[in-house]
């Protein structure tokens, strides 16, 4: 059967592209710290429910390499071995050198009940930050996994492996002081030393499953249970500037009456968020601090089997003279397929930093692991 090709670009075979900028004279010393920025996902044939879906980056090993964690199921027929379904996948990562930057990487688990929401305060142990000038946290990745104990009341006519149509996917962290209050920090993401109690972190996940077409599924989201990771990296930084900015932006798809609706990317400049810092610092990476996805808010709150979705920083220009940058984001959802549901109402929303340190001889690179691959998790080595 000839099936439609993404609207957004061709089928790649397994690669690895690196956009590298970087800065000559590196301490030896310093560690390298890795980033996640974000990902995109998109089946080869269907659109699918999400039974699992997982990407984000490790910290780096002591040769500098790191491991990017990826995978995305959708229901049974994405395991259909008759008829086998491939992913098209990228995971956003990057490395960020410099003598004025620490790193504690950490994770939370969480469960996540019908209203869609989780989230967990994870305390910081003195042991594991350094006294710094101040401090950021990141995005570093998530999983969700539906494959997971259901309460007594779930309905024996729906197998919660069979995934769900999502309504909302999220995830998120930010740094809270002693008395769980959010850090009057640049954006909620930081806090100086001189107002540093016993910092914590906050982390959040969202997968609020959405009623469609199937009775039976209908049903039992309204008891589903979630299982999810999250997973952080707190950054102690000398001498340095976060700048953060919240993007947003919304699209509208209605079907064709076809199989296979166009779904076109939205236009770059809908996609592009300009952080203003301080003028003269040489070293600066963006940071992904949460993002969510929300479908059909004026539709009733319907779910959609997806074919695609992405939420990922595209492209970074950054100029030290100024002091200011413009982040690209890969936002885009589709519903594109043999079989669509209904038209396709889709709000993005990121919240997005330029972390700047004053090190002429600090090093950043970033990079995108992309490729095609099967339904199911799986992981890659990113060399130094």
């Amino acid at each position: 059967m000839m099936l439609s090709s993404s609207p957004r670009c061709p089928t790649k075979s397994l690669l690895l592209l690196v956009a590298v900028w970087a800065f000559s004279g590196c301490s030896q010393s310093a560690a390298p710290v890795s980033l996640f920025g974000g990902f995109d996902y998109e089946w080869e044939f269907l659109s699918h429910r999400i039974s699992y879906l997982r990407a984000g980056v490790s910290a780096p090993d002591g040769d500098g390499s790191m491991e990017v964690r990826a995978g995305i199921v959708g229901g049974p027929f994405s395991l259909n071995p008759a008829a086998p379904e491939g992913v098209r996948y990228g995971i956003g990562w990057a490395q960020i050198t410099s003598s004025q930057l620490v790193a504690h990487y950490g994770s939370m688990e969480l469960s996540i009940d019908s209203t869609g929401h989780a989230e967990a305060l994870v305390q910081l142990d003195d042991s594991v930050l350094p006294p710094a000038d101040y401090y950021v946290v990141a995005l570093q990745g998530l999983e969700f996994d539906t494959d997971v104990a259901q309460v007594d009341k779930f309905p024996v006519d729906y197998d919660p492996i069979d995934g769900w149509t999502p309504e909302v996917l999220g995830a998120g962290v930010q740094l809270v002081d002693g008395d769980a209050s959010a850090v009057a920090g640049d954006g909620e993401q930081a806090v100086y030393q001189d107002d540093a109690g016993q910092l914590s972190v906050r982390g959040w996940l969202e997968f609020k499953a959405g009623p469609l077409d199937r009775p039976d599924m209908n049903e039992a989201l309204q008891v589903a249970t979630i299982g999810g990771q999250l997973h952080y990296v707190v950054l102690a930084i000398d001498s340095g500037v976060l700048t953060t900015s919240q993007f947003e932006a919304e699209a509208y798809y209605p079907i064709s009456g076809s199989p296979y609706s166009e779904i076109p990317p939205l236009p770059v400049d809908q996609r592009t968020v300009t952080l203003e810092g301080v003028p003269g610092l040489q070293l600066a990476a963006p940071l992904l601090h949460g993002f969510r996805v929300r479908l059909n808010r004026e539709l009733g709150g319907e779910g959609r089997y997806l074919r695609a979705l992405a939420l990922a920083l595209e492209s970074f220009e950054y100029s030290a003279e100024r002091g200011s940058a413009e982040v690209v984001l890969d936002a885009y959802c589709s519903h594109s397929s043999l079989i669509e549901e209904g038209d396709l109402q889709v709000d993005f929303e990121a919240r997005v930093g330029m972390l700047q340190i004053d090190d002429d001889a600090g090093v950043y690179t970033a990079g995108s692991s992309e490729g095609n691959q099967g339904a199911g998790p799986f992981e890659l080595r990113v060399g130094p």
